[in-house]
């Protein structure tokens, strides 16, 4: 009685073992995934003069390990109001897709909304740079370095006369 007590002991602190280390592995701890954007979405189609819209940046992939996150935005215009940047977001806790309040021009015409925004990184991330053309007049540019991550996202959009 006392081998099996001794050989069941035994095999469960095997299996803690395993566990653990198997649990360690998979998750290295250190892989950093930046979000992956499709594009801004206005909360209308047709945009007119003077309107107030919102525009969301809409993440297709969640990024993780990622901390102090800074969201902001601005337009090409200086007619525009912008509102809706947030500092200091811890994006593991909020993966939320960022959004802002946009006061349109009153002139009509074509005009560029911009997020950049900045996430610092808990892991390990290589440099790089990517740009993506994207539909609806769009392009978002991935920079990474050690420590920080950059995501700028621009999208024109034509705003007519009401």
């Amino acid at each position: 009685m006392k081998k099996l007590s001794y050989v069941v002991s035994a095999l469960f602190g095997v299996v803690i073992a395993a566990s653990f280390f198997v649990s360690c592995s998979e998750d290295s701890g250190d892989n950093v995934s930046v979000p992956r954007f499709s594009g801004i979405e206005f909360s209308r189609e047709t945009l007119y003069a003077g309107e107030t819209v919102n525009a969301t940046a809409v993440q297709y992939k969640k990024g993780k390990r990622l901390d102090r996150t800074t969201y902001i935005w601005s337009c090409s215009s200086s007619e525009a109001e912008v509102s809706g940047g947030k500092s200091g977001v811890f994006y593991d806790s909020d993966k939320s897709d960022p959004s802002c309040q946009v006061k349109l021009p009153e002139t009509p015409g074509r005009y560029t909304l911009t997020l950049n925004a900045s996430y610092n990184v808990s892991g390990k991330i290589g440099n790089s740079t990517k740009t993506e053309d994207l539909q609806g007049h769009t392009t978002v540019t991935y920079t990474t370095a050690p420590t920080i991550c950059n995501v700028l996202i621009k999208k024109e959009f034509d705003v007519k006369a009401k």
